[in-house]
């Protein structure tokens, strides 16, 4: 949990996600590109994303925008199923 008064603004994350995204490469790195763009760790990036919902609009977006998704619940589904049966067969 973030103690204190927070050292960034929503305004000047949601800018940073958008200056970041226009880099060169792999968006894969994201929060990594934000968090040496602001000076901070990839946690505090993280704590700002869970916090604001705002900034988790704009996180989302610049990873949909690069075909980077979160699974569906369905995917997951499938996954767990696949694990399971993989234990199965180890038992």
């Amino acid at each position: 949990m973030m103690a204190g008064k927070l050292r960034y603004t929503e305004a000047e994350l949601i800018d940073a996600f958008r200056d970041c995204k226009k880099a060169e490469g792999s968006q894969d790195g994201i929060v990594q590109r934000v968090a040496l763009y602001l000076g901070c760790t990839r946690q505090t990036v993280h704590n700002y994303i869970n916090r604001s919902h705002k900034i988790w609009e704009v996180y989302m977006r610049v990873r949909t925008n690069y075909g980077i998704t979160w699974p569906t619940k369905i995917d997951v589904t499938k996954v767990n199923l696949n694990l399971r049966n993989e234990l199965r067969q180890l038992l």
